[in-house]
C-alpha cells in the first residue's frame, strides 16, 4: 500500500492546480447535474433494460472498429463537399 501511495502521491500534487482551476467550472455545473438527477435517475431503469443488447453487441462493434477507422480519412475528405451542397 505504501510503495504505490508513495507513487500517486507526485502525481496528485501534480494535478493540483489542475483541480483548483476546475472548482470554480465545477460549481456552475452543479445546479445544472442537480436540476437533471431526477431525469437521471427516471432513466436508469431503461439503461439496465439497454445493457444486456449493448453488451452482444459489443464484439460486433470491436469487429467494426478496423473498417471504421479505414474509413475516417476517406470521410474527412468528403465531409467539406457535404457541408458546401448544404445550401443547395
Amino acid at each position: 500500500m505504501i510503495p504505490l501511495f508513495n507513487k500517486v502521491l507526485p502525481l496528485l500534487i501534480k494535478m493540483l492546480p489542475l483541480f483548483i482551476k476546475m472548482l470554480p467550472l465545477f460549481f456552475k455545473v452543479l445546479p445544472l447535474l442537480i436540476k437533471m438527477l431526477p431525469l437521471f435517475i427516471k432513466m436508469l431503469p431503461l439503461f439496465f433494460k439497454v445493457l444486456p443488447l449493448l453488451i452482444k453487441m459489443l464484439p460486433l462493434f470491436i469487429m467494426q472498429l478496423p473498417l471504421f477507422i479505414k474509413m475516417l480519412p476517406l470521410f474527412f475528405k468528403v465531409l467539406p463537399l457535404f457541408i458546401k451542397m448544404l445550401p443547395l
